[in-house]
């Protein structure tokens, strides 16, 4: 169900209801209320200003004040699993082109540079721990990702997306202590090889 919001799920026939009732969906968590870093971010978000140019930027790319006054980004999905991580990966950016010419005029060969700077460095960012394997890509480890059931709700024949555990970390943490999931056809068995509808 990765992309596609529990209501979107509603309109799904019958049969397909059935077959997703109990699917599970892992999805990269961007912020994380533990972390002291978003947590500052969030109490000073009210205080950040748009940069002077920004009244001389096109429509589409400048900034209100209202962005920053009126939007609770604690409160949106938006704030909190995307855009945390277009900000760590700036930041990144930018560390990582500190690390690869720290002083004076860029080298010629600051790309190579920028690129091998990421390796065996790792710093603290809105998302957690951010650090890079061997090919440059973000280390699974280093992020936050939840498991959430995919449930419909008889009453309302609604699906809710029911939080189940956080792997944070390098570790998932069970919301129930254990591991606590519904599975296809409401079993809480573990899965086998072929699922077999109940009789």
């Amino acid at each position: 169900t990765d992309g596609i919001s529990a209501s979107e799920l509603g309109l799904l026939s019958i049969a397909a209801k059935d077959a997703i009732d109990g699917s599970v969906r892992i999805a990269a968590q961007g912020a994380n209320d533990e972390n002291p870093l978003w947590q500052r971010f969030v109490q000073e978000w009210s205080t950040f200003t748009p940069p002077p140019y920004s009244d001389r930027l096109p429509a589409n790319w400048s900034t209100s004040e209202s962005v920053f006054s009126d939007f609770d980004i604690n409160a949106s999905s938006i704030g909190r699993d995307i855009a945390t991580f277009m900000y760590d990966a700036v930041a990144a950016a930018g560390f990582l082109a500190c690390r690869a010419a720290p002083q004076g005029p860029l080298p010629t060969t600051f790309g190579a540079n920028f690129y091998e700077a990421r390796r065996n460095w790792s710093f603290d960012g809105l998302t957690g721990s951010v650090s890079f394997d061997e090919n440059g890509d973000r280390v699974v480890a280093s992020g936050t990702w939840s498991l959430s059931n995919v449930l419909l709700d008889a009453a309302t024949n609604e699906f809710e997306l029911v939080l189940k555990a956080v792997f944070d970390g390098g570790r998932w943490v069970w919301r129930a202590g254990k591991r606590d999931l519904v599975y296809n056809y409401r079993s809480t068995d573990e899965p086998v090889d072929q699922l077999q509808p109940p009789s």
